[in-house]
């Protein structure tokens, strides 16, 4: 598994407060966490309202496309369980918070969607945006492996450097 690269991860949160002042910056942000963590792809959902123009990194596009035109989003079995975990103050949700290796198994979303396209793990990275619930669901390959144990993430670790954010926002990454 890919290790975790801070100089990454540092660039990646400078590029986090520059999505304030456009979010066009988004997928170059998410590229960069994507690199910092060793993941595939990533794209950005509201917690409550999916749409299909939501930002996401270049590698994760044929993804996307497929999650909306088969509407996952309206069955997205990781967002059932993931968002409920967000909402009472989970920072990170991986794959092995929400169900064990059996349940992924079974998985229609894991079996139809995900694996076919080469990706099977996620990390979805929870932060509000005025009232509105957002996650940065990290995606990984099947080569790449799960995400980290709960104990090896970062939660919730202020951002340095150049980042424009709102007062008292904070990077969270796995």
């Amino acid at each position: 598994m890919h290790g975790m690269s801070a100089d990454e991860l540092e660039k990646a949160c400078g590029l986090l407060g520059d999505t304030t002042l456009g979010p066009a910056v988004w997928p170059q942000a998410m590229d960069g966490i994507c690199r910092a963590v060793g993941a595939g792809g990533a794209m950005l959902l509201q917690g409550d309202v999916r749409t299909p123009d939501i930002p996401r990194t270049t590698s994760f596009d044929e993804q996307t496309q497929c999650y909306f035109r088969g509407d996952w989003h309206m069955r997205d079995t990781r967002a059932n369980y993931a968002v409920p975990l967000l909402l009472r103050e989970a920072s990170v949700v991986i794959d092995q918070d929400i169900m064990n290796a059996e349940q992924m198994r079974a998985d229609a979303m894991y079996n139809e969607l995900l694996i076919p396209l080469g990706f099977q793990w996620f990390a979805r990275v929870g932060f509000w945006a005025e009232s509105a619930l957002w996650g940065l669901s990290i995606q990984r390959t099947i080569t790449q492996g799960p995400s980290r144990a709960p104990r090896n993430r970062v939660r919730a670790a202020p951002c340095t450097g150049s980042t424009r954010m709102t007062t008292g926002a904070r990077c969270s990454l796995i």
